[in-house]
């Protein structure tokens, strides 16, 4: 399973994809420079993984103040916002 997340430049995806090789159960990440996008492979128990992600991804999105953002998984989009603060 694919999770390809869009970001906003560079420093962003810096950001995330460090965030990312240290917390999340992935094969791979990386940046995709001419798509502007971080894309995560997963692996093993990819429904597991995916769940842990999307938490990671609403959490960061909201630590660093990044609006709302396009997250496709395989072949399908959705649009992904910050978690609510409490």
């Amino acid at each position: 399973m694919m999770v390809r997340v869009s970001v906003v430049d560079a420093e962003a995806a810096t950001s995330l994809v460090q965030q990312l090789v240290e917390e999340a159960d992935a094969t791979s990440v990386d940046f995709d420079v001419d798509r502007q996008e971080v894309r995560v492979e997963l692996g093993k128990d990819p429904d597991r993984a995916l769940v842990g992600i999307l938490s990671l991804l609403e959490h960061w999105l909201g630590s660093v103040g990044h609006p709302p953002t396009s997250v496709a998984i395989d072949d399908h989009r959705y649009v992904l916002g910050p978690a609510p603060s409490t």
